[in-house]
């Protein structure tokens, strides 16, 4: 694939990013193997890496619900206005964020024959009707949910996390003659070269994992948890393969070091030599 008309090889639309964040470096890299490409997204200013020109874009903010819907609408029109006004390229390549962004793939798609693909990471209305902020039956989560099917519909591929999100994309993304369209792209580990360790492979202590993600900040109700745990997988002592009472508790949300080593002191965690 090579630019043609002067376009970029790719053009890529996501509010927020940085110019560490693993967007970019996708970005830097695809430019560097299909050529001269362009990002519209949330860096301080214009600026260059490699073959990819990134152009900043308005910067989103979530401080209140009317905020958020505030920066997106503002940076959804600034990249209509920028895509509009270049030749077609090879590829248009769009994050979700703001959610509905992927009309404008459609759109261009339908009317100049665009070739796009979409990336979701949340998937709305689902998010809102999840937290409840929305019933599934709220004609705007109803309008909504067309819209998504809408978008989508000529859109090459959608990338998504992992097996679940791709379930929940599902009702929106028809196969057809094109087949499956969803791709899942989990982007925190490489699962070809990383797995679990054959068991024989194990350290001889046994080591519990439990993630739990809504203890709150109280350092008694990290230490309730720590029991319930113990007490609902108790350690067996008989095993001589098994040293003492190991017990890993990863909590998800704001448990600092000064909180790991309060329950230490506590005696809820049992600090090992790998601590």
């Amino acid at each position: 694939m090579s630019p043609r008309n002067g376009a970029p090889a790719i053009v890529f639309l996501k509010q927020t990013a940085s110019l560490r964040h693993w967007f970019v470096e996708l970005g830097v890299d695809l430019a560097a193997e299909l050529g001269p490409s362009l990002m519209y997204t949330s860096v301080p200013t214009d600026t260059r890496q490699g073959a990819l020109r990134i152009l900043a874009a308005p910067e989103y903010r979530k401080a209140t619900d009317l905020v958020r819907l505030r920066t997106w609408f503002n940076y959804f029109l600034r990249a209509i206005r920028l895509v509009w006004r270049m030749p077609v390229t090879p590829l248009l390549f769009i994050v979700a964020q703001p959610p509905y962004l992927p009309i404008i793939g459609y759109l261009r798609n339908l009317l100049l024959g665009q070739r796009y693909v979409v990336w979701i990471d949340d998937v709305y209305p689902d998010t809102i009707v999840r937290h409840r902020r929305l019933t599934a039956r709220n004609p705007l989560v109803r309008l909504w949910r067309r819209l998504n099917r809408l978008m989508l519909s000529r859109a090459e591929r959608v990338f998504t996390l992992g097996p679940c999100m791709a379930e929940v994309l599902r009702p929106y993304v028809a196969s057809d003659t094109r087949g499956d369209r969803i791709v899942i792209v989990p982007t925190w580990v490489d699962a070809d070269a990383i797995g679990p360790l054959p068991k024989a492979t194990y350290s001889s202590a046994l080591s519990l994992f439990v993630e739990y993600q809504h203890v709150g900040d109280s350092l008694a109700g990290r230490v309730r948890v720590v029991r319930a745990v113990r007490h609902r997988f108790p350690v067996s002592r008989d095993r001589a393969d098994v040293p003492g009472d190991d017990l890993i508790i990863l909590f998800l949300d704001n448990l600092d070091c000064v909180g790991i080593d309060s329950l230490i002191r506590n005696g809820a965690i049992h600090s090992g030599p790998d601590v």
